[in-house]
């Protein structure tokens, strides 16, 4: 007797799923950023999902309440009014809200927990990036940058990489990244801020093959939000699973390199 093997649903066919399970709640209003090139899906295809669910004035009139760094995946939140999103802003402009965020990086911190409090500002020479921006002297020792607050705790460590959780105090742009190569342990496969791309025969300690990096963007992920609900404010939680680059990653790094 052979036994079926149930097709693997696509990210369309899940994003619906998880929308038609909770058609009726405010998870209507978020939906998981996944990166393009990896899901291979546009904002515009993502638009025409919801307009399935939500209906296609609803779906044209949603409203960003913020946004996440380019190639990071994870929680996004989604308002179908203003007022709605003006509320929810609110929270995040008084940093009421809870975020924790994973990334897999490059070896393991001394500490298994700790602080991370550096100013942020706009690097002197790269427009694109940022940079750790210390209190200047020659300026009364002002700071050349704004607060930047980011706690993090190892969950797991392996040779030459840990995975950690990350809270962020602050919501400054690059701040995650930036924190993590400030400590020289930047997040895999951010060149922008030295990580490196990883091999599959790297981790196996192999020879040297033409193969594709197991990722090919930051290994950095949003993975719960909490906010208090504009309408009940009632507090609520969501989550995102790693999407399947992180979690391939993580396997392989679970295989080839434990402690």
């Amino acid at each position: 007797e052979t036994t079926k093997t149930r097709p693997k649903a696509s990210f369309k066919e899940k994003v619906i799923q998880t929308l038609s399970r909770h058609s009726k709640s405010y998870l209507k209003n978020l939906v998981f950023q996944y990166l393009e090139q990896h899901q291979n899906m546009s904002a515009l295809q993502l638009k025409d999902i919801l307009a399935e669910q939500l209906g296609r004035e609803t779906a044209d009139n949603l409203r960003l309440v913020h946004r996440l760094d380019k190639d990071t995946t994870g929680v996004m939140v989604v308002a179908k009014n203003d007022s709605a999103q003006w509320k929810i802003a609110r929270q995040f402009q008084d940093r009421r809200t809870k975020k924790s965020y994973l990334a897999i990086v490059h070896g393991t911190p001394e500490l298994t927990a700790d602080r991370i409090n550096a100013p942020l500002g706009v690097h002197p020479r790269v427009r694109e990036k940022y940079a750790i921006r210390p209190p200047a002297p020659s300026c009364g020792g002002k700071s050349g940058g704004k607060e930047a607050i980011t706690f993090y705790e190892v969950l797991e460590g392996f040779r030459g990489f840990s995975l950690l959780k990350l809270t962020p105090k602050t919501g400054r742009t690059h701040q995650i990244r930036v924190h993590l190569s400030y400590i020289k342990h930047p997040i895999v496969a951010d060149d922008m801020y030295g990580g490196k791309l990883i091999y599959p025969w790297q981790l196996q300690d192999g020879e040297p093959a033409v193969q594709d990096p197991i990722i090919d963007r930051p290994a950095l992920h949003a993975h719960t939000l909490e906010f208090k609900h504009p309408t009940t404010e009632k507090q609520v939680k969501f989550e995102a699973p790693l999407p399947e680059d992180m979690q391939n990653l993580l396997d392989t790094l679970r295989k080839y390199r434990k402690v």
